[in-house]
């Protein structure tokens, strides 16, 4: 049996939603590559939420990372103290450390 992992994504605003696009692509291709399954579900924050629904962070998408396996989230606008601090704050994230890992022949930035 596939094992299906739950995810709280938040597209963000602006390049956010281009991003986003893209990389359900690759979690796509993950899931026909791999046989893994994910039950993506959609939650909205940031500068576009804040003015339909008047809040930049709504209760809907806390509850909806808390209860998932992971989350994503796209960039957000003026709103990022709102959302971006907030979730790190509430989940304990206050390290922003991106790995990466250099190839031979691939050039790169020093």
């Amino acid at each position: 049996m596939v094992k299906t992992y739950r995810i709280a994504w938040i597209k963000g605003d602006g390049i956010g939603t281009e991003i986003s696009e893209a990389s359900l692509e690759v979690i796509h291709a993950v899931e026909n590559t791999y046989g893994v399954s994910f039950d993506i579900r959609f939650y909205d924050a940031g500068d576009e939420c804040l003015k339909r629904r008047g809040e930049a962070l709504p209760r809907e998408t806390i509850e909806g990372v808390k209860t998932a396996d992971a989350s994503i989230k796209g960039p957000v606008g003026d709103t990022a103290m709102d959302v971006i601090v907030r979730l790190r704050q509430m989940f304990d994230l206050y390290a922003n450390i991106r790995p990466v890992k250099s190839y031979r022949g691939v050039p790169s930035v020093k």
